[in-house]
């Protein structure tokens, strides 16, 4: 457990050196053509081996919002065998943001001896970081050899823009290496409920999420 403390105190800490970076060289964001873009956060190679060393997952993502967006939430959904878990894994809902911030989602190096895993969630607008930690359980079966697959939906340096307010920003897959994890398609990201026969095969996959909303309007 301390390790497990010390490490959420490590990575929490790096979170607030990125956003002293960030404020250092893009003093001014610029707004997006429409109502929201979403896009991956430029990380130095210092603020990635920082990252990188301290943690098993990690994404950032930048946002811009033309307006008619007064708060978010960035959460992670859980399936196991394609079956939507009834709560999300974590949380973090931010109810004031400014028209331009940055998203991070990490997950930590587990202790040898456990598969729970803390999920640090960031929000960073107007110049300020809040953060909430959850924890959840990465299994399969004893005598499976474990893989997991991350990948970024805001692939390539491809920007996301959108005009409905929830977003899937990125997939990790938890299940047995032995029989292979496939990429997650285009048409899945955009459509959980009629492409859920891509993941009815995986033990576990987690889906990083955002949801944009206006005052008193969050699902």
């Amino acid at each position: 457990m301390k390790k497990i403390v010390s490490i959420i105190v490590i990575v929490l800490g790096i979170f607030s050196l990125l956003v002293l970076f960030s404020a250092c060289t893009d003093e001014s964001a610029s707004t997006a053509d429409s109502t929201l873009t979403i896009s991956e956060g430029d990380l130095t190679e210092r603020e990635e081996f920082l990252l990188s060393s301290l943690t098993e997952q990690s994404f950032m993502y930048d946002f811009a919002i033309e307006g008619g967006h007064e708060g978010l939430a960035l959460y992670v959904e859980k399936f196991v065998y394609g079956e939507q878990e009834e709560y999300p894994v974590g949380s973090i809902i931010i109810e004031e943001i400014d028209e331009s911030g940055s998203l991070l989602f990490a997950i930590n190096r587990p202790d040898i001896e456990s598969d729970e895993r803390s999920f640090i969630f960031g929000v960073e607008s107007d110049g300020n970081w809040s953060t909430v930690t959850s924890m959840d359980r990465m299994t399969i079966e004893e005598d499976e050899l474990a893989a997991t697959l991350s990948e970024s939906a805001a692939s390539d340096g491809n920007d996301m823009t959108v005009t409905e307010g929830t977003v899937i920003l990125a997939s990790i897959i938890h299940a047995n290496g032995e029989k292979g994890i496939s990429t997650l398609t285009h048409e899945f990201y955009e459509d959980v409920e009629g492409n859920l026969d891509e993941i009815e095969a995986y033990e576990t996959v987690y889906l990083l999420t955002v949801e944009f909303f206006h005052d008193g309007d969050l699902d």
